[in-house]
């Protein structure tokens, strides 16, 4: 009988230097330019030396993981924390003769999220080749929404996705009851409730938001129809709990080319927030099952 592999996950030692220089060059050539030699150095020589980041300006640590398998190193995991409480994955790394094997990226990840989450992050994020599918499922299947995109970011060509995952307490654990809360099209019959969101929050941050403004946003949603963006049409989103109370409204315009701008974008509570925020449906993101989102840009609101 053979005897399963031990896998353990560690933080990253000097003699792993040349493991993860030819690992890195090797994996981010395709979707990265640059010099991915002094990459690796840089963010190699900052985790052993202690992990402070005396670079960058909204970083203030760097931890790199490794993955062995018989004690052979076998991928790894570089995460940087940033001082507005996130953390970011930059990157995660699967030698390719251990992938598809012992969900040793599955392992990475939460191994990485699981630090986030001790060290008080309210989120991960990370970048992802949209051309590089592998990598991007991954992410999708393991909680991770997009939230914008860039194209020829770090390569000429390449668009560059941004993922993200929420971090939440258990104590919002227990009371998210993502079940009673529904993102819906909008319908005329929560028009009242819209108007009263509306108008009780973006006074504060815009200025011209009244009835009128309202008026124009429903007639925009009206034109849905046409499916002609030189018509300025709105797709409209609710928030809606079981007795069709109105927690949540989001709206989008498709505009030239790909990119749909994300305006109002309103709840009332985070438990709504967090439901308009994630529906999505494997990788085509969208809002309530409507008007692939594959581009977005964002406003306050």
């Amino acid at each position: 009988m053979n005897q399963r592999p031990a896998v353990q996950i560690r933080e990253a030692r000097q003699e792993d230097w040349r493991f993860v220089e030819n690992l890195m060059v090797d994996a981010l050539k395709t979707y990265y330019g640059g010099d991915h030699r002094a990459h690796a150095k840089r963010i190699f020589s900052t985790h052993v030396s202690g992990g402070r980041d005396h670079i960058g300006h909204f970083s203030y640590e760097q931890k790199m993981f490794l993955v062995t398998v018989d004690d052979t190193p076998a991928g790894m995991i570089h995460i940087v924390g940033k001082r507005q409480g996130t953390y970011k994955i930059s990157p995660i790394i699967v030698a390719p003769e251990f992938r598809n094997q012992f969900g040793l990226g599955k392992r990475l990840l939460e191994h990485g999220e699981r630090y986030a989450r001790n060290h008080g992050a309210r989120e991960m994020y990370c970048t992802v080749a949209e051309q590089n599918n592998g990598a991007l499922q991954f992410f999708v299947r393991n909680g991770y929404s997009v939230a914008g995109r860039s194209d020829s970011h770090y390569k000429d060509g390449i668009t560059e996705l941004m993922l993200y995952k929420m971090f939440v307490t258990r104590e919002f654990e227990e009371q998210f009851d993502r079940p009673h809360i529904s993102v819906l099209p909008f319908e005329d019959k929560y028009e009242l409730q819209v108007r009263s969101l509306l108008l009780n929050v973006l006074p504060e941050y815009f200025s011209g938001v009244d009835d009128a403004w309202i008026d124009a946003l429903l007639d925009g949603y009206r034109r849905l129809d046409t499916q002609d963006v030189n018509q300025k049409y709105k797709l409209i989103f609710l928030a809606v709990d079981r007795s069709e109370r109105v927690f949540g409204v989001a709206g989008a315009t498709p505009k030239k080319g790909k990119p749909i701008k994300v305006m109002p974008f309103v709840a009332s509570t985070l438990t709504a927030f967090v439901a308009m925020v994630r529906v999505r449906k494997k990788t085509t993101y969208r809002f309530g099952g409507s008007a692939p989102m594959s581009g977005v840009t964002s406003e306050r609101g």
